[in-house]
């Protein structure tokens, strides 16, 4: 690119920008958006090698799953806990609640927005039936139908948590996490485009993209497709499966490069939460914050190249989980690019969840970091649905004062969690009334 008409002619056009280094661009584009850009005299050069690249791990992909091999892709399907397909998803969550009944409880989100397949989200918790007073962690993967190693991480993440927990001795880890928070894992958010490996819908909508944004969506109008709306309304809506969840971080797993990307994606104006992510922050370089989510990840991964950046700095986008989380929310979702390659050879999944594992691990230990608490009616004792703010008055690590975006309790249970950086604090509580 050039100048700013450029990246717009881009973004007008529709084209999939999936990278940014300096001023290149990579994006997928059909022949109808090459041709428009052509026409507008952008320099363009299409990546042939890597296409056919693409094509053979996808053949390699389709052969994997025909001959049954052990290690595979899961597929999508209908919600079933009968008889789910051999391979599907909804197979392998089953098999798994079917171990652990007494800590996990499956869920059907909703149909995907041709009705063909369900989005499947299984809860991991000691007290799975109870809302408690403890943190909610969010792992949300494959959004883009073909990018199929966020399901398997996701995937891998649960089966971790779980044989720890099951194990004798217990892991530590596993033990804290089921005891002391409730995990949401949805690993296949988008099963159409699983199905028929594209990135977008059966609408071609790009769901990473139809979320509400401070600055809009960049495939309005915003939650218009159902894949959407099932994710959104786990927090905003209060259904007879689940209330409403107010999660404290989340994950949102990607492929097309291997980066850490942190909100803010529409702006490059700092979040108020940005300490908890970089001790600064300049020209698209980052410092990681010592005790932050970043620094967390980064002490477990072990994926070669895997670098970190603020969302616009990398290039901007519009409408995606993390600026809705974050923005509407406060839950400190953090997009993760896992491999350069899209679902790659299904061979490399074990390869790939090892590089990760520890790492996401890392980050949902950080929901534990902080101020937590519950507000409650100072009358009745009666939980409230409220807001809760810090303002950081002494610390080491923080340029002082620092007033945080405020968090909001849990409607049922009136817990807060505020995840900050080490320091002193006064902290404001709120609720209507």
């Amino acid at each position: 690119t050039r100048d700013a008409g450029d990246v717009r002619a881009l973004q007008e056009v529709g084209a999939d920008v999936v990278g940014r280094k300096g001023t290149v661009y990579k994006a997928l584009l059909t022949p109808e958006q090459l041709k428009a850009l052509t026409v507008l005299g952008l320099r363009i050069e299409v990546l042939r090698s890597e296409m056919e690249e693409d094509r053979r791990r996808w053949a390699e992909n389709d052969a994997a799953a025909a001959a049954q091999l052990a290690t595979s892709y899961y597929t999508a399907s209908k919600f079933d806990t009968v008889s789910p397909p051999a391979g599907s998803l909804m197979e392998h969550l089953l098999e798994q609640y079917n171990a652990h009944p007494g800590i996990c409880r499956l869920y059907n989100l909703g149909a995907s927005h041709d009705g063909a397949y369900d989005i499947v989200a299984i809860k991991v918790s000691k007290n799975p039936d109870v809302v408690e007073a403890e943190p909610k962690i969010r792992l949300y993967g494959n959004i883009h139908g073909d990018e199929k190693g966020g399901c398997m991480v996701a995937s891998d993440v649960l089966d971790t948590i779980l044989a720890g927990y099951a194990a004798t001795p217990q892991d530590a880890t596993a033990k804290r996490l089921v005891d002391e928070s409730e995990i949401w894992f949805i690993p296949m958010g988008n099963p159409y485009g699983n199905a028929h490996n594209q990135r977008g819908n059966v609408s071609g909508v790009d769901l990473n993209r139809n979320f509400w944004g401070p600055g809009g969506s960049g495939a309005p109008p915003a939650f218009s497709q159902k894949e959407t709306q099932a994710i959104r309304d786990l927090t905003e809506a209060a259904t007879a499966a689940h209330p409403k969840k107010r999660f404290t971080v989340s994950l949102s797993f990607h492929e097309g490069e291997v980066c850490f990307n942190s909100a803010w994606n529409y702006t490059g104006t700092a979040p108020t939460d940005e300490p908890v992510f970089w001790s600064s922050r300049s020209g698209g370089n980052v410092t990681l914050a010592p005790n932050g989510l970043a620094k967390a990840y980064q002490d477990g991964c072990t994926s070669p190249g895997f670098w970190y950046t603020n969302g616009y700095d990398w290039y901007q986008t519009l409408g995606d989980t993390n600026d809705w989380s974050y923005g509407a929310w406060t839950a400190l979702d953090t997009t993760i690019e896992l491999n350069v390659a899209k679902s790659p050879p299904a061979s490399q999944i074990p390869t790939y969840c090892g590089q990760h594992r520890q790492a996401v691990l890392n980050y949902m230990l950080k929901a534990f970091q902080g101020i937590h608490g519950v507000m409650t009616d100072q009358a009745s004792g009666a939980p409230l649905d409220g807001t809760v703010t810090a303002n950081c008055t002494a610390s080491a690590v923080v340029p002082v004062p620092h007033l945080y975006k405020p968090v909001y309790t849990d409607p049922v249970a009136g817990d807060f969690h505020r995840v900050l950086q080490p320091g002193t604090y006064t902290v404001t509580c709120k609720a209507p009334g």
